[in-house]
């Protein structure tokens, strides 16, 4: 309920194996910004999504450009660092919009606790510590983690999750601060519409690194 009244806060995750993911965002309730980088068998791949009016913005390298909207290799170079707007229906678009404002935040920092405790993060705030099990989401499996909001005023301050997924585990940190502020957002002054680039789904599906199936680590930063 915090993370879903909240005007804004900002974020940052750290995803480690399969490749890793670092998610830097700021989070609205109407849209957002993220920044993300990530390695898959495309290349490092490097882009920013902006969430404005419902339209995602996406501004991104050859290599996420291929994955994440599914560019041809060979038009992906002259279409690096523009700005691609992706509408509700087009293909990417349920992979990309999802984890950018506060409610989708809010139901990606899932958690069914079993326990509490009281403890001091790094800077000396007080926190109540909730454990417990990550529901399955987004096409991962169960984990665990927990979840650490400040005991003053009970706002999240640290989300960690732990699971294991095609014999590989998968860990994820996940920090938040500056509640309450809305980061200005805007649509790019141009911007070329995805329907125009002749792209088609890659090899697994949009955002899904090239491999075979599975969850796309882009909008996810829990996993």
């Amino acid at each position: 309920a915090m993370m879903r009244s909240a005007a804004g806060f900002h974020y940052v995750a750290s995803v480690s194996g399969s490749g890793g993911q670092q998610t830097t965002g700021d989070a609205t309730r109407n849209g957002g910004k993220q920044e993300i980088s990530v390695s898959t068998a495309f290349g490092d791949e490097h882009f920013t999504l902006l969430l404005v009016s419902g339209t995602v913005y996406f501004q991104g390298n050859a290599a996420a450009l291929q994955d994440q909207l599914g560019v041809a290799a060979s038009k992906a170079g002259a279409l690096t660092n523009t700005w691609i707007s992706v509408v509700h229906g087009d293909g990417p678009y349920a992979t990309l919009q999802v984890g950018i404002n506060t409610s989708d935040q809010a139901d990606e920092t899932a958690l069914q606790p079993t326990s509490v405790a009281e403890v001091t993060e790094s800077d000396g705030t007080s926190a109540l510590r909730l454990e417990g099990a990550v529901p399955p989401q987004n096409g991962a499996p169960a984990g665990t983690g927990h979840l650490d909001v400040a005991k003053s005023n009970l706002r999240p301050l640290v989300y960690f999750t732990s699971l294991s997924q095609s014999g590989l585990t998968l860990t994820s940190n996940v920090t938040f601060s500056s509640w309450g502020t809305a980061a200005a957002v805007s649509a790019p002054s141009a911007s070329t519409a995805w329907t125009t680039l002749g792209a088609s789904a890659p090899p697994g599906g949009y955002g899904n690194g090239g491999g075979s199936g599975g969850a796309s680590p882009t909008p996810q930063p829990a996993i």
